[in-house]
């Protein structure tokens, strides 16, 4: 169980940081787009003023045509009135136009408000200047851009949303695999601590969060006889032998192909050293066991010895033993001698 259990945190932070690379990704991705977008919305801003000041000129530009057009039709009537008053003049007194023209050159006549107000027109279509044609073909390549990036910015939030979903159901299932698994144990737990203390009651619970994954667990033990809620209350060999139950509850999930146990029997008497190696042999078809051990009652349950001696000062030596052979040998120097 606890490799499978760390197989599957490993995978799910394998996941985590699949999913945080790809934030990251996506949040340098949103910046330098925050960036571009900043940039375009000032050339759209300086187009969109551009396009304003053109549009206005060319407005007042066809407003002034059809007044320039009725002034010159205007200057043109009068032409015609002062050729025509010119004839009559003619006609009527024998005044020919250069002695009219004679009569008048010494005199400062005042401009008519037609010829000032048409000359004015004038200047001020000459300083409307000519319309820069460029203009619309930056304004194509700017929304060209901003296009280009409104496009990435809708991948990117796609992307976003699929990273969230895969990482909801993740949780999901993750929780839903743990939910199952950690009532299986809390099973087994109170099996295991049973027997191993030959009554009582033990419990696991979930300590109070949202996030089952990362919530601490809570364990109750009380041996029989005895109301128990916190284990610090528990004497030495209780404590080890709640630990050995909670331990091969794991086991009964999911066995490990060995377990290494270092001198858990230390603090046992020696019933229930005899309970442990009872435990032990329950579980030995499943998985190998490597137990550090001084208890001659877990010794005689090996089927395999190894021992470390010091023969000579800061020499270690290993010595190994498998007592289904050293038995053999045994009752074959009892038959030879009998």
């Amino acid at each position: 169980m606890i490799s499978k259990k760390q197989e599957f945190e490993r995978e799910v932070s394998e996941l985590e940081q699949q999913i945080e690379s790809s934030y990251n990704e996506f949040l340098d991705m949103s910046r330098a787009l925050e960036s571009e977008k900043e940039s375009l919305r000032n050339i759209l801003k300086e187009i969109q003023n551009l396009k304003h000041d053109i549009q206005k000129n060319q407005d007042d530009f066809k407003n002034l045509i059809p007044i320039l057009t009725e002034k010159e039709r205007t200057v043109s009537g009068l032409k015609v009135q002062i050729d025509s008053f010119t004839e009559e003049l003619y006609n009527d007194y024998s005044i020919s136009e250069q002695e009219l023209v004679s009569e008048f050159q010494n005199r400062n006549l005042e401009r008519t408000k037609e010829e000032v107000k048409l000359k004015r027109l004038k200047s001020d279509i000459q300083m409307l200047g000519s319309i820069n044609p460029l203009s619309i073909e930056e304004y194509r390549n700017v929304k060209e851009i901003f296009e280009h990036h409104r496009v990435q910015k809708e991948d990117i939030e796609k992307s976003k949303a699929d990273v969230e979903d895969v990482l909801s159901r993740i949780n999901e299932e993750s929780e839903k695999l743990f939910r199952e698994t950690f009532e299986k144990i809390r099973e087994n737990f109170q099996e295991t601590f049973s027997t191993l203390f030959n009554g009582g009651r033990a419990i696991l619970e979930l300590a109070e969060n949202e996030d089952s994954l990362n919530a601490g667990i809570e364990i109750m033990a009380e041996p029989p006889g005895k109301h128990v809620q916190n284990l610090r209350l528990l004497s030495g060999g209780e404590k080890s032998m709640t630990a050995i139950a909670l331990l091969f509850a794991i086991y009964m999930v999911k066995p490990s192909p060995f377990c290494f146990l270092d001198e858990i029997d230390a603090a046992l008497d020696e019933a229930n050293k005899l309970r442990f190696c009872q435990i032990l042999d329950k579980f030995k078809d499943k998985s190998q066991f490597i137990v550090i051990t001084h208890a001659q009652s877990t010794i005689n349950r090996a089927n395999s010895l190894f021992g470390v001696t010091n023969e000579e000062p800061g020499i270690s030596k290993i010595l190994s033993l498998k007592l289904n052979e050293a038995v053999s040998i045994a009752e074959k120097v009892t038959e030879a001698a009998v």
